[in-house]
């Protein structure tokens, strides 16, 4: 098997290779099961932190109201039933009771299993061994909670007028409803995604990593975040049966579903990261291309879209081994 040329054909040649070493690269490093570890743990941090974000609630001086009007704000990004979603919120309202500062500080360690877990992912796909130390670890992962939060705070803000602001409720009628509201609103969505990547893939890798060697991996998985969320609402609106198969767990498992595709993209994009950085990057190297095609067995003669086709279809169908 030849390796192939970096130098061979123009952009458009070049394109088509990269995203096929990115592509073969990230099933061989077996992104799809950190993307499904990265779920698990997300479905399993989402009571403690529903707790914490109910307890914190609760000593604000919101009331009730706007508190509900808050977390519907929330779960109005979410593209699964909202019904649910606020059926499981408020069941563990009703059976948390009062939490001390102490419980409230083991939840949120509790909780930031799913960060961990991002955090381990990035570092996977950057191919990155060595581990941070543990309280630096804890560092990162209360900041990206901290983010998470502002963020969902931002969009109850923006969805609800929970603060009660006269401009924006003023200006709500015009700008934050029907079609000139949405495309304001996922504007907006896409990019603070855009803008939380970037810093992901910037600091969360225990490595040396530039702003240069971000900004196309956080440019395609928020494209691919945001189009998962749009694609999986329009899906589950127009033709989902997931209460044929799975019955009363179909909101689980809907919930689960979006937030692995959710990880897949977020994981793709940490890989985009890690290949730009070595082509094109601040860690470019002559011929990296060439080497990384020639690693993952991509020839010469397949440095086409005939060859991104056979990339994909691979992923199904073993290929032919040479004799």
């Amino acid at each position: 098997m030849q390796p192939v040329n970096e130098h061979q054909g123009g952009g458009w040649q070049q394109s088509v290779l990269f995203a096929r070493v990115v592509l073969t690269d990230f099933m061989r490093n077996n992104c799809p099961y950190i993307a499904a570890g990265i779920a698990y743990w997300t479905l399993f941090s989402l009571f403690p932190l529903s707790l914490v974000g109910l307890s914190i609630l609760s000593y604000s001086n919101s009331t009730p109201a706007e508190q509900t009007n808050m977390v519907e704000g929330i779960i109005e990004h979410i593209p699964v039933s909202k019904e649910y979603l606020l059926d499981i919120i408020n069941s563990v309202a009703e059976s948390r009771g009062a939490l001390s500062t102490i419980a409230i500080i083991g939840l949120l360690f509790s909780g930031t299993a799913v960060f961990s877990a991002v955090r381990k992912g990035i570092n996977h796909a950057w191919h990155v061994g060595q581990p941070h130390y543990f309280f630096l670890e804890r560092a990162i992962d209360i900041l990206m909670l901290t983010g998470v939060a502002l963020m969902a705070l931002s969009a109850a803000v923006l969805s609800t007028n929970v603060l009660g602001l006269a401009p924006l409720e003023e200006t709500s009628v015009w700008l934050f409803e029907g079609p000139i509201g949405k495309v304001f609103l996922e504007t907006g969505v896409l990019a603070a995604t855009f803008g939380v990547l970037m810093l992901l893939y910037r600091y969360v890798p225990n490595t040396s990593v530039e702003w240069d060697d971000t900004w196309l991996g956080a440019m395609i998985g928020a494209s691919v975040f945001h189009g998962v969320r749009i694609g999986f609402s329009w899906y589950v609106a127009s033709f989902g049966s997931f209460n044929v198969v799975y019955g009363s767990l179909a909101g689980i498992m809907v919930l689960l579903l979006w937030i692995y595709l959710s990880a897949m993209a977020v994981v793709l994009g940490a890989e985009i990261s890690y290949i730009y950085s070595r082509v094109h990057g601040s860690r470019r190297i002559p011929g990296a291309l060439n080497d990384f095609g020639a690693a993952l067995g991509i020839n010469s003669e397949s440095d086409d879209t005939k060859g991104l086709l056979r990339t994909m279809v691979g992923w199904f169908v073993p290929p032919k081994r040479d004799q």
